[in-house]
Parts: C-alpha cells; sequence; structure tokens
C-alpha cells in the first residue's frame, strides 16, 4: 500500500472509535463502512434488549463485520449498561470471552471527558490531513495517554499510533501499534489487537523493519486462528506471502498461499463467488512467485489454475492471462504468450462494456495486453505488427498519464528498434523513456534508456559515443547495485571496444561482464534465465572474439573454458532439483541460508533506491555487499567439499596450464570457436598451444548440411572426405598424435569426429574444465555390463518394437534387464547393488527434445508410478556408478547447443552423473548394423572370460572399422555415427 493511500484511507479502528463517541449524535458524518455497522449494530442491540429479543440479540453478537468491544463502549458511553451486559453474555468466542467482566466492573459514569476530546482530535485531523491537524491531535493523545481504564488506554495508544503514521513517523508508528495491539489482548479486546498487529506491519515495512513485520503478521496470524476467524486468517496468510516473496523468500512465500489456500478449501467462505475469487488470487499469487523463482512448469500450473476459479471475474482472469503470457515468454514459447494476451484482451473488452472505472480499467489492461503480445510478436520475427500493437498501447497510456506504461514501452520499443538495425527510431524511443524516467526519478529505467541508446551507437559504428554513454549507465548501475545492469554495462561496453578496435580493453570488459553473471547464478535465483543464458553467450562470443584478435591463446583458453565449462543447466527449476541431489544437507542448508540473506539484503537496498530515501540507500549498500560475500564463501565450501556436485553447478573454469596438465603424450585438445565471420580452433599439446583460423564458418556449416548420413545420399563418402579436409587438414597433426580430445562448437556438435580421424582415438568433451573433472573423478574399472532392452511398448503404439535390442543385449550383457523388467526401478536398484559396472547399455528408443534438451530421454518399460521416460534431467539425479555408458538407440547424441556452453542433453547428463564416458549416436541408425557394431565393440573394451579389454575410444575405433569393412555396410550411415563423450580411456 503507497504511503498517499495509507493517508487517504483510515484504518479500521480509528472509524470505529468514531461511532463508538458518537452515538446519538447524527450532526457528525459517518466515514467508514465499519463505523456504519458498529452503529447499526449498537442501535439493534438497544432495541432487541428492549424488545427481549434473545434470538435477535444472539445474531447480533454473532456479526463477523462489527468489533464487540466498540459496541459495548459505545452502549456503556450511552447510558445503557444493562444492554451492553446482555449482548456481551450473548455472543460467543474469543471476541466475548472477556467482555461480561469488563462490563461490570466498569462505571458509566467513569467516562474521561479528556480521553474523548483527545480521540475527537484525531477524528478532526483525519478530516483535515494536514501535519499542524495531526500534530495537535497527538500532542492531545500524549496528554491522556495513561488515562481512562485499560480499554481506553489501548485504544488511545493505536489511535496515536494512526496520528504518527500519517506523519509518516512510521517506525514510531509500528511501535505505537504494537503496543496497542499488547495492551488490546491483554484485557481481550480482539478487535483491536488484530488491527494493532496488521497496522504495526504495515508500518513496519515503511520503515525498512522487516523482521518486526514478519513478527507482527505471524501474531496477527495466531490471533485470528485462535479467534476462528477464517477469512481474517487467509487475510494474515496472504501478506505473510507477499512478505515473503518480496524478500525473495520464494519456497516460504508459496508455502504461506497453500496454507492459506488450505484454510479456505476447510473453511469456505459463505459466498461461493468470494471463495472463487479468493481461491483465483491465492493460485494468482502462487504462479507469479514461481516464475520469479525460475520454476516456469510449476508457475504455468498455478496460474492456469487461477484462471478456472477467475473465469467470472473478467478483470482478475485478464490480469491472470498477461502473468500467464509472461511464463510461457520465459519459457520460450511466444506462441502461447500471444494466445494468452489474446484471452486477457477478450476480458478486458469486456470490462469496457460496463462503462466507468471498470472501462477505465479494461481500457489499460488491453493497451497491456497489447504491449505484452508486441513482445512476443517481434521474439517470432513478426516485426512490424510487433510494433504497431506496442504503439496502439502506447496511446492509452499517454491519454491515461500512465507514465509507467510509457516507459516500459518506450524501452521494449527502443530495443527492438536497435536490434532490427532502425537507429533513428532506437534512439527517438530511448529518449522518451529518459524522459519518463525523469519525471518518475526511476534510475533502473533510465539505465536501461541509457544502454539501449549506447548499444544503438555500436550497431551505428559510433564507437566512441557509444564508450561514453555506456560508461553513464555504469554509474547508474553500480549505484544501484544491479548485478544484472553491471554484467549488461560492461558486456556493451566490450562491445563498443571491439568495434573500435580496442580489444585488450574489449577483454577486460567482458571478464567482468562475465565475473558478474556467475555472481547472479550463484546467489540469486532469477526468474530471467533465457535472458541470463543470452547475455552469458554474448559476453563469451565478445571474449572470444577479442582474445582471438590478440592472438593470445591462454585469453581464448579462458573465454572458451568460462562458457562451457559453466555447464548451465536448461531452468533454476532443474538446478534446484539437482542440487539438493549431489550436494549433502549440511551444505545445502547453509547455502539456502546465504542466499536467503542475499535476496532479502537486495530487496531491502532495492527498496531503499526506488523510494529514493538516501540514508537508508547508504545503510543498504555495504550490508548487500557482505551478504554477497558470505554467499561467495560458502560455493567456495561447497566447491571444496562437495566435489561432484560443485564441479557441476558451480564449476571453476580450468586455466591453459591446468588443461595441459591433464594430457598425456600423444594427446591433442582441439577446442573451436567462432569469432567474427571465421571459425577458429585453439590446439594444445602438453607442452605447447596455437590458434588456427579454419575457416568462414557458413561454408563449415555447408559442408555439414550437405553430409547426409542417410542411404539415399550416394556421395556420403565424399563428402565425409570434404569435410575430414574442413575440419582437420588445418591443424597439422604429427605422427605421434594418438588421441584426439575434442571440443566442438555450434553446427559442429553433428559432425562424426570418429569418422574424421578413423587412424586415431577421437573422444568429444563438454571443455578442458569437463575433461579435467572426468579425470579427477576416474573409479576404478570393473566387471560386469549390465544391459537392458527388448523394451516393451505395447502401450505407445507412436514407438515401435526394437527386435534387435534383446539379441544385442543378451550377446553382451552379463546381467540382463529386458522386457518388463526394462524400467526406471530395475535400473535403479541394479544400480544400487553393485560398487561400478563395466559398463551400462540402453538398447531402446532415444527421444531427443532440441528445444528443451533436459527433457530428451531413453524410452523404457512403462510401470507406475513412473512414466517410462528416463528424461536427462533424472539422469541428473542418479549416481551412474558404470565406466561407461553406451545410448544404443536413436539419435542420443542429439540436444540444444546454447552459445558459448555446448550441447545440453543426454550425454552431458551422464557424464555428470558419474559416468566418466558415454557412447552416442548423431543420427537414427540401422539396426543390424548397431548390432554388429556393439558385439564388436564389447568384444574388445569388456571380453568375456575375464581378460583385460582396450580403451573404450579404441575399442570404438576398431569395432567401426569393423563394420565398414563389411561390404554391405561400407557406406557412412551404418558406422559414422557412433561417437564417444567424456575420459575416452
Amino acid at each position: 500500500m503507497t504511503r498517499t493511500l495509507r493517508r487517504r484511507a483510515a484504518p479500521v479502528i480509528l472509524w470505529c472509535m468514531l461511532m463508538a463517541c458518537l452515538v446519538g449524535r447524527p450532526d457528525l458524518p459517518v466515514a467508514h463502512a465499519n463505523s456504519k455497522a458498529n452503529a447499526e449494530v449498537t442501535h439493534a442491540v438497544i432495541e432487541a434488549v428492549d424488545g427481549k429479543q434473545e434470538k435477535e440479540l444472539a445474531r447480533l453478537a454473532a456479526r463477523r463485520d462489527v468489533d464487540a468491544w466498540l459496541v459495548v463502549d459505545a452502549l456503556i458511553v450511552g447510558g445503557r449498561k444493562d444492554a451492553a451486559l446482555a449482548y456481551a453474555r450473548a455472543g460467543r468466542g474469543l471476541d466475548f470471552a472477556k467482555l461480561p467482566a469488563y462490563v461490570r466492573q466498569r462505571r458509566p459514569d467513569g467516562h474521561d471527558a479528556a480521553v474523548r476530546a483527545a480521540w475527537a482530535a484525531a477524528v478532526r485531523a483525519e478530516a483535515a490531513a494536514t501535519a499542524e491537524a495531526w500534530n495537535s491531535a497527538i500532542e492531545a493523545l500524549l496528554s491522556v495517554q495513561n488515562a481512562g481504564d485499560a480499554f481506553e488506554q489501548a485504544h488511545t495508544q493505536l489511535t496515536g499510533a494512526r496520528a504518527l503514521d500519517a506523519l509518516s513517523r512510521e517506525r514510531e508508528a509500528a511501535t505505537g501499534y504494537a503496543a496497542g495491539a499488547r495492551a488490546a489482548w491483554r484485557i481481550g479486546w480482539m478487535g483491536g489487537a488484530v488491527t494493532g498487529w496488521e497496522r504495526a506491519g504495515f508500518a513496519a515495512r515503511h520503515a525498512f523493519q522487516f523482521d518486526d513485520v514478519e513478527r507482527y503478521w505471524r501474531l496477527l496470524a495466531d490471533t485470528n486462528a485462535k479467534r476462528e476467524n477464517w477469512p481474517g486468517l487467509v487475510g494474515s496468510l496472504t501478506n505473510l506471502g507477499s512478505l515473503s516473496g518480496e524478500l525473495g523468500h520464494h519456497d516460504g512465500a508459496v508455502a504461506l498461499y497453500l496454507e492459506a489456500a488450505g484454510v479456505l478449501a476447510k473453511h469456505p467462505m459463505e459466498n461461493a463467488e468470494t471463495q472463487r475469487s479468493k481461491l483465483g488470487r491465492l493460485a494468482w499469487n502462487t504462479g507469479v512467485v514461481r516464475e520469479r523463482a525460475g520454476r516456469f512448469g510449476e508457475a504455468h500450473a498455478s496460474l492456469e489454475a487461477a484462471l478456472v476459479h477467475l473465469k467470472d471475474d473478467p478483470y482478475g482472469s485478464g490480469v491472470v492471462s498477461l502473468s500467464l503470457a509472461g511464463a510461457q515468454r520465459s519459457m520460450g514459447r511466444y506462441e502461447e504468450a500471444l494466445t494468452s494476451c489474446s484471452v486477457a484482451a477478450a476480458k478486458f473488452r469486456e470490462l469496457i462494456k460496463q462503462g466507468g472505472r471498470a472501462a477505465a480499467m479494461g481500457e489499460v489492461g488491453l493497451a497491456r495486453s497489447e504491449a505484452a503480445s508486441g513482445v512476443s510478436l517481434h521474439r517470432l520475427a513478426r516485426k512490424s505488427e510487433a510494433r504497431q500493437r506496442q504503439l496502439s498501447a502506447l496511446e492509452v497510456f499517454v491519454r491515461r498519464r500512465s507514465l509507467p506504461d510509457q516507459g516500459r514501452v518506450h524501452q521494449n520499443l527502443g530495443f527492438q528498434a536497435m536490434r532490427d538495425g532502425d537507429a533513428k527510431a532506437a534512439h527517438l524511443h530511448n529518449s522518451k523513456a529518459l524522459d519518463v524516467s525523469r519525471l518518475l526519478k526511476d534510475k533502473n529505467l533510465a539505465c536501461h534508456a541509457l544502454q539501449n541508446d549506447a548499444d544503438t551507437f555500436t550497431v551505428e559504428g559510433r564507437h566512441a559515443k557509444a564508450i561514453e554513454v555506456h560508461a553513464q549507465a555504469l554509474e547508474i548501475a553500480k549505484e544501484l547495485g544491479s548485478l544484472r545492469l553491471m554484467r549488461d554495462g560492461h558486456a556493451g561496453l566490450a562491445r563498443a571496444h571491439v568495434g573500435s578496435g580496442n580489444p585488450t580493453e574489449a577483454l577486460r570488459h567482458a571478464r567482468t561482464a562475465v565475473r558478474y553473471l556467475a555472481q547472479m547464478l550463484v546467489g540469486l535465483a532469477t526468474s530471467q534465465s533465457a535472458s541470463a543464458r543470452e547475455a552469458n553467450g554474448e559476453a563469451i562470443r565478445i571474449m572470444t572474439e577479442a582474445a582471438v584478435a590478440l592472438g593470445d591463446p591462454k585469453a581464448v583458453s579462458d573465454a572458451v573454458e568460462e562458457g562451457r565449462a559453466a555447464s548451465l543447466l536448461e531452468s533454476l527449476e532443474g538446478r534446484e532439483r539437482l542440487r539438493k541431489a549431489v550436494i549433502g544437507p549440511t551444505l545445502l542448508k547453509l547455502e539456502a541460508d546465504a542466499r536467503r540473506e542475499e535476496t532479502r539484503a537486495l530487496a531491502l537496498y532495492e527498496r531503499a533506491v526506488r523510494t529514493r530515501r538516501l540514508p537508508e540507500i547508504r545503510k543498504r549498500k555495504p550490508l548487500l555487499a557482505k551478504a554477497r560475500t558470505a554467499t561467495a564463501k560458502i560455493v567456495e565450501r561447497i566447491q571444496r567439499e562437495a566435489a561432484r556436485g560443485a564441479r557441476l553447478l558451480y564449476p571453476k573454469p580450468a586455466t591453459l596450464a591446468q588443461i595441459q596438465a591433464t594430457l598425456r603424450s600423444g594427446d591433442v585438445y582441439v577446442a573451436y570457436l567462432e569469432a567474427g565471420a571465421n571459425m577458429h580452433a585453439l590446439v594444445l599439446t602438453p607442452k605447447g598451444e596455437r590458434i588456427v583460423d579454419v575457416g568462414p564458418s557458413a561454408e563449415l556449416t555447408a559442408k555439414l548440411d550437405a553430409f547426409q548420413p542417410t542411404l539415399e545420399a550416394a556421395q556420403g563418402p565424399a563428402q565425409l572426405a570434404a569435410l575430414k579436409t574442413a575440419l582437420l587438414e588445418k591443424l597439422k597433426f604429427g605422427a605421434k598424435t594418438k588421441r584426439l580430445l575434442v571440443s566442438p562448437t555450434g553446427s559442429l556438435f553433428r559432425a562424426p569426429f570418429s569418422a574424421l580421424a578413423p587412424k586415431r582415438r577421437v573422444v568429444l568433451v563438454p571443455s578442458g574444465t569437463a575433461y579435467r573433472f572426468f579425470v579427477d573423478q576416474e573409479a576404478p574399472q570393473a566387471r560386469g555390463v549390465l544391459g537392458l532392452g527388448a523394451v516393451d511398448y505395447t502401450d505407445r503404439p507412436k514407438l515401435s518394437d526394437l527386435d534387435g535390442s534383446g539379441p544385442e543385449v543378451k550377446a553382451i550383457a552379463t546381467t540382463e534387464l529386458l522386457a518388463k523388467k526394462a524400467t526406471e526401478a530395475e535400473l535403479r536398484v541394479e544400480l544400487a547393488k553393485k560398487r561400478q559396472w563395466r559398463a551400462i547399455h540402453f538398447a531402446c528408443h532415444g527421444l531427443p527434445d532440441d528445444e528443451h534438451p533436459m527433457r530428451s530421454a531413453l524410452a523404457l518399460t512403462r510401470a507406475a508410478p513412473d512414466d517410462g521416460l528416463l528424461t536427462a534431467s533424472e539422469v541428473l539425479q542418479l549416481r551412474v556408478r558404470a565406466d561407461l555408458a553406451v545410448l544404443s538407440a536413436c539419435e542420443t547424441g542429439r540436444g540444444r547447443v546454447f552459445r558459448g556452453e555446448g550441447l545440453l542433453g543426454l550425454p552431458r547428463a551422464f557424464l555428470f552423473a558419474g559416468a566418466p564416458r558415454v557412447i552416442v549416436s548423431l543420427w537414427k541408425v540401422d539396426d543390424a548394423a548397431t548390432l554388429a557394431l556393439m558385439r564388436a565393440f564389447y568384444a574388445a573394451y569388456a571380453p568375456k572370460g575375464g581378460a583385460k579389454g582396450v580403451p573404450a575410444a579404441e575399442a570404438l575405433r576398431r569395432a567401426m572399422a569393423a563394420v565398414r569393412a563389411t561390404p554391405k555396410w561400407k557406406h557412412p550411415y551404418f558406422w559414422s555415427a557412433w561417437v564417444i563423450w567424456g575420459r575416452g580411456d
């Protein structure tokens, strides 16, 4: 609630007090609905007592919309102690528990005129709404603070707190409200206690005393629970949920909203429409918090539930539909987001038809729907339509004088125009956004507008001007303490310096941007996982380009490893699940506490910035820095003590020297990277390093596109030779090179590197950092092969039976999980039984998901409660105890390639789940040729009878050669799909 609203809206306590004082004085105005109810009940009680209507008296005592103590006070002051006692005895519950005793001991002639005069002064101050009137009321109230009985003293404290609140003396007001609430509780005045705790919380919130806010509202919730005031309890829990969400405690906020929904379900409202409305708003709040936490799937479900409850509420369902569109955009589902915006627009049009205030709300809501749809349309490359919708929305916001909405639209239009190459339009909208930011004194908006403008200057080639404006924006970002804005500022400066021909400065700023990104990912949860990923790729690209321009292999290695070592998961939702699976409970709690304090510190700092309170800003900034340092320290401890989990979740990029230290004689590590229009390769040996210009990236991609691994492609062998020439010839390996460790990028993840160097052992690695991890984590070799195959697909008609998978498993496995036993549950049982397998072999269908790589799956036999889909995210939560995982299925090597990071999907999941090496296929494979290849592979790698096998990479090389030597399988389609990821040998 804003300060303006708090000054205009008198709290219930003041107006209830007013009516208690003014019974029988109709010449003074009634200014609040609850005071009207109190007055009505007061008069009705007198009539019921005089008419000896006991049932009517009981009905009046059961009303929830009045304060029994205020009614009693009014009756006593009006000389009707008999009616007061009868009313007090007729009531039930905590609100009436101590009333009869209070009425009996209260002397009707004990009215203190000075106390009542002080209360009246507060009423006049409320009407005048001036500082002078409120100060006079405070003076009058202070003079009588110890006068009257216990009820009057509690009332005086609460009224005095209201006066302090109106003067924005929030800390004093919070203390006064709390003191009045305690006094009211002691005498049994529950209504006063409830009002006191509630108002104390709001005042403390405006005073930045968030610990006090939580304490006061917890007391409020407890009081409402004891009173069995279920609507009040729902409201209290909702307030607590909002507070937790504001402080970034997303789990706590969701738990409170769900608890409130549980209370509503157990104690429904009398009015079914009100019940639906409250449930809908709770589901909406839950969805918004889950989206902020990056849990987009859960957010989507909550918001859809909210729509069901609010289907008859045009405004509520319209706003929730816009929230749903936001969640869908965060997941990259832009078409669905457009549909949700259309639903919202339809709901707001219903409001417009109603006329009056509803029409005004509908018009603004409709404009927001148009603006939101414009964002999605731009993402879908429907640029002209996107611009038109946002300009249409802007006209409404200008007419309605909605400055924040105007600022957001200008910011979006400026950014989109910059992306579209329309510099003139970009500068115009950025200038308008800056004008709005000055009117609103919104430094966040100003920083965004300046950064957009600076990036536009970079696009225009005006690099000196871009550097100047980015520097201005960076100063604001530092003042705000925003990691995201500081990251974007340094990335922008890096882009501008690349364009100006200063790679040294570009490299420095790009490194700083990446460092800020790492802090964001390690520390606070954020709903911006998609934009964080995009920003990470951009910063890595600039680092790489600058390092290549400098010709510095060490800097190139740093750039490559910063990006690829990050190994970001698809979403923070997956990140949270994985953290619980791989980090011990003690470290997990320490990290959660540190993250909570950092989130809280940031929320308090940002609130201080928004309210432009300089003393509070100066106080909060060092506390935020301290909290961030504490988070970094616990992450360092996790990196020391939880090796596997830390390497995956909080990777520490390896240096060039550390990567070289893992290489053996005869090893060559090749990291492909794009810089500008060309593909380059960083080539490392144990004692040397060089950067090689491989050639234009577009030409390499064209050669990959031309290579069609199908039988119909008659030129397959020739195209394979062309790929070899393009990708490997310029690297000039020496004769002593025995093993290639290749870290691909971009389209090169589709290249069959094992087939390109058939005389050498070839191993693919996500990064040098990851390879170093696999070497460090190598477990002793074990015996036995666990094989899953002959999967039962009878309940999934779209998946055909794999006739060769059963014989394949029987030929190579020592332990078989076939048909009905090839389930997720049986796999987990076998993994838990044995300390280490020589190999785990999956002969089944692979289901790649390029859009959501962590949903890529191996299709196993379905058995409740599992769905039969072993997804990449589920693999990450397993402990795969094996020297090797073989995914003998179609396209298991596919996934989604993220710029700067590499490929996400099943291969990386198995590597980080514990298998130091994984064999996968790049395309759909032939059943019979695969059976022959796998038999040849296992005969070399894990021969039966106890003989020692050869390393996995060498075994794969031999198996591919054996299949290639078979005349009917000579074509690359039959043998070149297979690659090995990880350690290799």
